[in-house]
């Protein structure tokens, strides 16, 4: 990139001018964008331990579990609180249920101070991979077993509305 597409990709320039002339660089940028991502879902894939993840299928089961239905509820309840009806709580809940890419720092610092250990490391490593790659799935799946349960006459737009 040149030192102009630079400055338009950082912000330099700001105002309606920058509006205009930043969708020509809409296609510089998203190449970039792919590029950083795919790198950090391969490091992340390359501190994956497999045999770990086999070994302990039974415990990650169980913890992915509790942090989707932990996760899940306590957002719904707060997206309910907020004065959120029918099905949107369900529908927040579900799609905001996996844990975050931070979670991998927070892990390296906690194995590298010795706060936490290896199993205790690799166990919140592949918790926290296995939710993300699952995210989407639960993600789509949200609405239609929000119809199942609530049955077919629940009414979707009125409760995107506070």
């Amino acid at each position: 990139m040149d030192l102009r597409t630079c400055r338009h990709v950082f912000g330099v320039r700001s105002g309606h001018h920058f509006i205009v002339i930043a969708g020509e660089y809409v296609g510089d940028v998203i190449p970039l964008r792919d590029v950083f991502g795919l790198l950090f879902f391969v490091t992340v894939g390359m501190l994956l331990d497999p045999a770990f993840a086999l070994q302990h299928a039974v415990q990650v089961g169980i913890v992915v579990a509790a942090i989707f239905v932990g996760k899940a509820l306590i957002i719904g309840g707060v997206t309910r609180l907020f004065g959120y009806r029918n099905m949107a709580p369900w529908i927040v809940g579900l799609g905001l249920s996996q844990i975050g890419e931070f979670s991998f720092v927070l892990a390296r610092t906690g194995l590298s101070t010795g706060s936490l250990s290896k199993d205790t490391y690799d166990l919140a490593l592949t918790c926290t991979i296995v939710t993300m790659a699952l995210a989407p799935i639960v993600s789509g799946m949200a609405l239609p077993l929000g119809r199942k349960f609530r049955g077919p006459s629940s009414e979707v737009l009125p409760a995107l509305r506070p």
